[in-house]
């Protein structure tokens, strides 16, 4: 005769077990997405407070130096006398209580794994992607720099500070460098990018500007370029030169005024347009908008009601 347990209960049968396991999976199987969002949200959220502290950075240089950092920028080597072309995101390392780190790089040191090691700092690292294992430094943010680097300008048009907000300090366009009361007279800083969310992860060195071929690191600028894409998608468009990221459904921006917002993937380019320009003039005369270039009015003059008044609903 089968012996009976102590305290009169019965043991599970295999069939019961096999129903327990069966609810609990199906339980993970529900959770689960709704543990990545959150914890996407919160990487999310980091990645905003990333960009806002190196607006903030942007408008202490800005207030400092009576001017802002340009996409790329002269630093004088204290080790060679020598003259590199470096982006924004180094120029304002001393607004980051890094003084120590900017005063390394100009003797020439932390430029890569071959000059003293790679240094991270953690506002250039969006949660979402991490910090990879690399022989460059890492920066996931770009400045908007309009059409007003040499990947993006057209032949003959030379930019100015009409257009995007850094702009070439290195060879400074018509008009000189920029600053933040240019665009507060212009379009205004509460409607104008200056940050944005570049790429979804690999290799892009905040140090050095170029490459040894001399090809400029587009992760570290945004704005516009070629004619506005015939499906009408420019934000995680798969082109380098417009705001990309491992967020789902958009990307974080920053404005002038160090405001932020999530932009969606949907939003339209002749929306988009009008916050990479700093200055966007619309001529009720001749019906059409003015700025510095051919390409950035072609880009607000596309599929778009005129004249087109930025309405935030649509971004």
């Amino acid at each position: 005769m089968p012996k009976q347990l102590l305290d009169g209960r019965r043991a599970f049968t295999l069939t019961e077990l096999l129903v327990v396991i069966g609810i609990v999976v199906v339980i993970a199987a529900i959770a689960l997405p709704a543990i990545n969002s959150v914890r996407e949200a919160g990487r999310r959220t980091g990645c905003m407070a990333h960009q806002v502290r190196l607006a903030s950075a942007i408008s202490v240089h800005d207030e400092r130096c009576n001017h802002l950092p340009g996409w790329r920028n002269p630093l004088r080597r204290t080790d060679s006398g020598a003259v590199d072309e470096v982006v924004w995101a180094v120029m304002i390392l001393p607004f980051l209580e890094r003084q120590d780190l900017f005063t390394a790089l100009a003797a020439g040191q932390h430029r890569s794994s071959r000059s003293g090691g790679v240094v991270n700092v953690s506002q250039f690292i969006c949660p979402s992607i991490g910090a990879q294992a690399t022989a460059w430094n890492l920066l996931h943010y770009a400045a908007n720099s309009g059409t007003g680097s040499g990947h993006n300008s057209l032949k003959g048009e030379q930019p100015n500070r009409n257009d995007g907000v850094l702009v070439d300090n290195l060879h400074p366009p018509k008009g000189g460098v920029a600053s933040l009361e240019d665009i507060r007279e212009g379009d205004g800083i509460s409607v104008t990018l200056l940050l944005a969310d570049s790429g979804k992860g690999g290799k892009s060195n905040w140090y050095a500007g170029f490459e040894k071929r001399g090809y400029f690191k587009w992760n570290a600028a945004f704005g516009i370029a070629g004619d506005p894409p015939s499906n009408s998608k420019v934000v995680n468009a798969g082109n380098k030169a417009f705001p990309a990221s491992k967020h789902p459904g958009g990307v974080n921006v920053v404005f002038a005024d160090t405001s932020n917002r999530f932009l969606t993937d949907g939003i339209a380019p002749h929306v988009y347009s009008h916050l990479v320009t700093s200055n966007s003039c619309w001529c009720p005369v001749r019906k059409k908008y003015f700025t510095n270039t051919k390409r950035a009015n072609g880009w607000l003059m596309h599929k778009a009601p005129q004249p087109y008044e930025l309405d935030p609903k649509d971004y």
